[in-house]
């Protein structure tokens, strides 16, 4: 089996109003589907997905088990800007 890509990514998040905020922006649009306080999705054009889950409880987590993502950008330069400008 060959995997070809990412069908959806999503991320817990500890203050869901500022992470929604934060990926708003990022993305350029509010999330199509909303449950206020508790779960938000971006659909991409290729199909992909992207949410956020409220999150209550956390346990110690090191670096190699935190999520991450690739979005496919301008350019690096771009990203970056983009990133610490918020």
């Amino acid at each position: 089996m060959t995997v070809n890509g990412i069908d959806a990514s999503y991320y817990y998040a500890q203050d869901f109003d500022r992470a929604v905020s934060f990926y708003t922006a990022l993305i350029g649009s509010p999330p199509p589907m909303l449950v206020p306080g508790m779960f938000a999705e971006w659909e991409f054009k290729g199909g992909e997905a992207f949410g956020l889950y409220k999150g209550e409880h956390y346990e110690h987590c090191d670096a190699s088990c935190l999520p991450s993502m690739t979005l496919p950008l301008p350019s690096r330069n771009y990203a970056r800007a983009a990133c610490i400008s918020r």
